[in-house]
């Protein structure tokens, strides 16, 4: 696939796609009936979030790069709060 609009797209939406998978399956292992202890279920429920939250900023920049018609990406609000997570 030459490179251009039509490869950004297909790669954002086969990253988003696997993303939901991968979210959809540890939402899974939250369950009572998967989990054998209390901290287990809770390393599952973290894990889940912290999917969520990165399924949530992904979809942030896929809807901002698939809409947007300038080349330069306006910072979404994800993008600035990840930002003053990570930088001290």
């Amino acid at each position: 696939m030459p490179r251009g609009d039509a490869l950004t797209i297909a790669s954002d939406l086969i990253q988003g796609g696997l993303l939901l998978v991968a979210t959809a399956a540890f939402l899974a292992n939250t369950s009572r009936l998967r989990c054998a202890t209390l901290h287990i279920r809770l390393f599952w429920i973290l894990m889940s979030v912290g999917m969520i939250f990165w399924l949530t900023y992904q979809g942030c920049g896929i809807t901002l790069r698939s809409s947007s018609v300038r080349m330069c990406p306006i910072p979404s609000w994800a993008t600035l709060f990840c930002s003053c997570i990570w930088c001290p």
